[in-house]
């Protein structure tokens, strides 16, 4: 694929994997030595969506991180089902190298709804500013998938600003004219560097390993220049790894995801 929007890309994929397909991504996509891992995980929702009923939202990702999945290259996406029961949907997705390998593997579970006497939410922090600071896309400096999105900084610091705690909030919205789907959802959730980088002042490179999602609210029946609100505070650090958990807020305010992210860092 050459440039294209997070719609387009999407789109150039059926909605069931079942049966390998063969895709490519675009340099535009690229975060480091891999495509965007948000857009790696949206795909595999996309090619798990046909799998499972049509009246069950996804409720939950695991993702693992295991290779490089590079840019420009023949590209591969399988996804099946592990077990189908009366409410909820195990499905697997993988998606492969040129040569074969595998590089990112999803499971998702999706869920019909369930009667039940149980009902809270969690709150989103009071804090009116998206009027706050969107860095510039800075071409062969900004990870090139940015370009995609728009993010504004309401707390916290960017990358290697020294800053005295691993914590950020920041606002963030596709640049995609597209209607929103779950997918936009899935990659939006993962669009924010670790908090973890921001403590630093020297370069350095980061990588995650494994991803959860736990999908909390799926309503994405908002504008797509709305913005969404992401906060990450990163809560472990040691032997180079960092532990780290986020919340992202949809544009009415509710909690649409928990994410726990497990990130190397070299440095």
């Amino acid at each position: 694929m050459g440039a294209m929007n997070f719609t387009d890309t999407l789109n150039a994929l059926p909605a069931d994997a079942s049966t390998p397909v063969a895709f490519s991504i675009g340099a535009d996509w690229a975060q480091g030595r891999t495509v965007f891992g948000g857009l790696q995980t949206a795909l595999a929702v996309r090619g798990l969506m046909g799998l499972a009923p049509d009246d069950a939202p996804l409720r939950a990702l695991q993702v693992t991180f295991i290779a490089p999945l590079p840019v420009g290259e023949a590209l591969t996406l399988e996804a099946k089902v592990l077990r189908q029961g009366r409410s909820a949907t195990h499905g697997e997705a993988r998606l492969r190298t040129a040569r074969g390998e595998s590089a990112c593997l999803v499971v998702g579970v999706f869920g019909r709804p369930r009667a039940s006497q149980l009902q809270w939410a969690t709150p989103m922090p009071a804090a009116d500013d998206r009027d706050a600071i969107e860095p510039p896309f800075i071409p062969g400096v900004s990870p090139s998938f940015v370009q995609h999105f728009r993010t504004r900084w309401a707390a916290g610091c960017l990358p290697l600003s020294g800053a005295a705690r691993p914590v950020s909030r920041v606002w963030a919205a596709h640049r995609d004219p597209g209607p929103l789907t779950i997918c936009h959802l899935v990659a939006l959730a993962d669009v924010i560097p670790t908090p973890a980088l921001s403590t630093l002042t020297t370069q350095a490179m980061a990588s995650s390993l494994t991803w959860s999602l736990d999908v909390l609210d799926s309503d994405v029946t908002f504008a797509p220049e709305a913005l969404w609100r992401i906060d990450a505070e990163a809560t472990d650090a040691a032997d180079g790894y960092i532990s780290q958990s986020a919340t992202l807020y949809n544009p009415a305010g509710r909690a649409a995801a928990h994410a726990r992210q497990t990130v190397t860092v070299f440095a």
